[in-house]
């Protein structure tokens, strides 16, 4: 069996071992458990694989009071991390650390509106059922092996989710209780499903022991994806272009062909250069997630290629390691 093989079993066996700590309490979880109508009893424990025999298990160390494992959180008001908004911890039964990060969340997950005719419909900056998800993700699917603090930021533009650990299944009987408990541990596909009428989607960063999932800021949405996806077209093949272009490209109005750059310009899209009448705009490259050049700063000479390769028709960010994780 070689290192990786070994080390990948170690992580699956992890929280069936007996664990170092047997001084454990359970008061958070038996009030989550309580909450759920399911008692936390001797039974229930050693159904869950909260015991070996009489002895306690480290999923038993993870649900309880003295768990080791937490999160640190952060808030900034851009993504250079200039402007501190405010930072907690989160400690204690990893069954509170999604409900207070999440807490921790909203109060920088600001209120947006989205006006199509006469209808006008709020929605949040970050969408809860996605953040919520990669949260649950991020618990779920780390390595507790590993003595190292899962990291969540609110960066201005984005939410970004650090957990450690190779991306593999680990931790079944953890995912369990999760489930049982009525939490969405879908993973990585719960998550896009939170962004799919979005234009910037969540992207996910893989090393050998780090994962790192980031959740874009939701603009209004533009809604006629062919028509951006003919204008994204435009853009790959000019140095920059005017709104009578992409008018010609799509067939639509001035009004509306402003609307759609305008849409794409606030999801990030494009950059818009000028006022009036000599508006131009141009492309966007995005080298991951958050970091940004237009065109003429990238260099003209690598611009077409590295543009085919940061934002491929449709938008998908699907890479191959992301695939891996959503045949989990």
């Amino acid at each position: 069996m070689s290192q990786n093989d070994a080390r990948a079993r170690s992580d699956t066996l992890f929280e069936k071992h007996v664990s170092g700590n047997q001084d454990l309490t359970f008061e958070t979880a038996e009030r989550v458990f309580s909450d759920a109508d399911i008692p936390l009893d001797e039974g229930m424990m050693a159904t869950l694989g909260f015991r070996s025999g009489h002895l306690y298990t480290n999923l038993a160390l993870l649900m309880s009071d003295q768990c080791p494992a937490g999160m640190k959180l952060s808030a900034y008001s851009d993504r250079s991390m200039t402007g501190f908004l405010g930072r907690a911890e989160v400690d204690g039964s990893v069954l509170t650390h999604v409900r207070d990060a999440m807490a921790f969340i909203d109060g920088y997950n600001p209120l947006r509106s989205r006006i199509s005719g006469i209808r006008r419909t709020d929605f949040r900056a970050y969408p809860e059922a996605a953040v919520g998800k990669a949260l649950t993700n991020a618990v779920v699917r780390r390595d507790y092996s590993m003595h190292a603090d899962t990291l969540v930021s609110v960066l201005g533009d984005g939410v970004s989710v650090t957990s450690y650990g190779a991306p593999m299944p680990r931790n079944q009987g953890l995912a369990d209780v999760f489930r049982m408990l009525g939490f969405d541990v879908s993973g990585i596909p719960g998550v896009m499903d939170g962004y799919e009428d979005a234009l910037l989607k969540p992207w996910t960063s893989v090393s050998t022991n780090v994962l790192r999932i980031e959740l874009p800021a939701v603009s209004p949405a533009v809604e006629e994806q062919e028509d951006v996806d003919a204008i994204m077209e435009l853009a790959r093949t000019r140095a920059w272009f005017s709104r009578a272009d992409a008018e010609t490209r799509i067939g639509y109005s001035k009004t509306k062909t402003v609307a759609i750059l305008t849409g794409m310009v606030d999801e990030g899209l494009l950059n818009r250069i000028g006022r009036g009448r000599g508006t131009r705009y141009r492309i966007r490259v995005r080298i991951g997630y958050g970091v940004a050049l237009d065109a003429e700063q990238h260099g003209a000479q690598n611009h077409m290629e590295s543009v085919r390769l940061s934002i491929p028709k449709g938008w998908s960010r699907t890479a191959s390691a992301v695939r891996f994780l959503l045949a989990q």
